[in-house]
């Protein structure tokens, strides 16, 4: 469930959503331990909170976690990952643009009265607008951005580690 705008909910690639491979958690651990040793699989982190493995995408500008969890299978494992943007550079974004709007007008206004003697009019009136309208589109944009950017890193990821453990595609 999403807890804001900011950190939609989970979720699953839209090709590769489940990966079925013959091996124990053991060994796939130790398998994905030895191909990240090796530069195979970036970003890759051990589990936390559950999960059975994680990685941290790089998505522009901001970053999203992909979990990993496992579920025993008919002698063997399905794996099956969800991702979410995380929240601190959305927070950062955010707090510079709310802290950095006002400060515009007082120097806006400034350097229009030092260099046009006969401006005499209320900057803020226009200058608000001209810079708070866009951000919602702005804020869009990066988010979509970041999304694809961080798909299109997962299902790499994804694809690697179904190699790595000759997994197979599941539901």
């Amino acid at each position: 469930m999403a807890d804001s705008q900011n950190n939609p909910p989970a979720v699953a690639p839209q090709g590769l959503t489940e990966i079925v491979t013959p091996l124990e958690r053991e060994e796939i651990l130790k398998r994905l331990e030895t191909a990240a040793r090796r530069g195979r699989l970036p970003g890759y982190q051990p589990g936390r909170d559950g999960e059975l493995f994680g990685a941290e995408e790089l998505g522009h500008p901001f970053d999203f976690r992909l979990s990993v969890r496992a579920e025993g299978v008919n002698g063997g494992t399905r794996l099956t990952w969800t991702t979410r943007m995380l929240p601190k550079m959305p927070t950062i974004f955010g707090a510079v643009l709310a802290l950095s709007v006002w400060p515009g007008v007082w120097l806006t206004d400034s350097m229009l009265r030092a260099y046009f003697s006969g401006y005499d009019y209320r900057t803020w009136m226009w200058y608000l607008p001209v810079t708070v309208l866009p951000i919602p589109w702005m804020w869009r944009g990066f988010v979509r951005r970041s999304r694809e950017s961080a798909e299109g890193l997962r299902d790499e990821l994804m694809a690697a580690v179904s190699a790595e453990l000759n997994g197979e595609k599941a539901g």
